[in-house]
């Protein structure tokens, strides 16, 4: 029985677990980028081992992974797409991640109103549909869709048709990084195929894991313009979910721990931040 390692981001147990159904045949385990951390020497010994290691691309590039010694090394990509998320961003507090009601995951519209010291009592008021327009929350889509069959296509992997499939019926997406397993299903497919690999064709799906973490809403405007369901239904860690104006009020209460000064964007959102935080200031006056 062939041997597998898999490498990656909080995706990694999902393909894994696709891989597994779709060949019985191979046995593959599976690390995130935050379990390899954790033992990184432990681990690094063990890469030789595998018969073919699967490594995100962050895998590449990071400090302390040694993937010289891998005997087959294939690159496989994750599934990014922010289009039903476009107000979703990272932020940090001295270097480190700041968690708020939904993990990691912050409100651009709630951060900049807070960093402007918009009442909180007058933020619901910018969840509208003229202050997405502004913000270009609606013109995300067609560049985070071209942005990921670029980012697949690199690896010779084509997944315009399952794109179309996934936002068919409903969102495929439960945060920016955390797609459903459906998906992950797909590109394990996918994978399998360009490699040659013989596959069990089956309509079983694995555990999808994701759906425990942070699930964050589809805001109604946005879901109209994207033939989804929509609302303002926010679900953390916790399986509980926190309405619009408790979201709001558990993020100020966090933010609130710290100089408003202090908080710094995560800069792969930074543009649009600005953007966000013009807007509110323009609204606002």
């Amino acid at each position: 029985m062939d041997s597998w390692l898999m490498l990656g981001n909080c995706q990694v147990y999902g393909l894994a677990a696709s891989v597994r159904l779709l060949n019985p045949k191979v046995n593959i385990n599976a690390i995130s980028f935050f379990d390899f951390k954790k033992d990184s020497e432990k681990n690094n010994s063990e890469i030789h081992k595998y018969s073919r290691v699967i490594v995100n691309p962050i895998f590449l590039t990071t400090d302390g992974v040694d993937l010289s010694v891998a005997r087959k090394l294939h690159v496989l990509p994750s599934i990014d797409f922010d289009a039903y998320h476009p107000d979703i961003c990272y932020a940090y507090y001295n270097n480190s991640v700041l968690k708020g009601p939904l993990d990691s995951y912050h409100s651009m519209l709630i951060l900049a109103a807070y960093e402007l010291d918009v009442p909180k009592n007058k933020v619901r008021r910018i969840f509208a549909d003229e202050i997405f327009q502004q913000c270009r929350f609606y013109d995300v889509w067609h560049l985070a869709r071209d942005r990921m069959f670029t980012r697949f296509k690199r690896y010779n992997l084509d997944i315009i048709k399952c794109f179309v499939g996934w936002g068919r019926s409903d969102a495929f997406m439960y945060t920016t990084n955390h797609p459903k397993i459906r998906c992950l299903f797909d590109i394990a497919r996918l994978y399998l195929i360009a490699n040659d690999i013989e596959i069990f064709e089956n309509d079983i799906l694995p555990i999808d894991n994701l759906v425990n973490g942070p699930c964050y809403p589809i805001y109604p405007d946005i879901a109209e313009r994207t033939g989804v369901r929509g609302s303002y239904l926010f679900k953390n860690t916790k399986q509980q979910f926190l309405t619009l104006d408790q979201f709001i009020e558990a993020s100020f209460h966090v933010y609130g721990q710290f100089p408003r000064d202090r908080i710094k964007i995560d800069p792969l959102f930074k543009d649009r931040y600005e953007r966000v935080k013009s807007v509110i200031k323009e609204c606002i006056q």
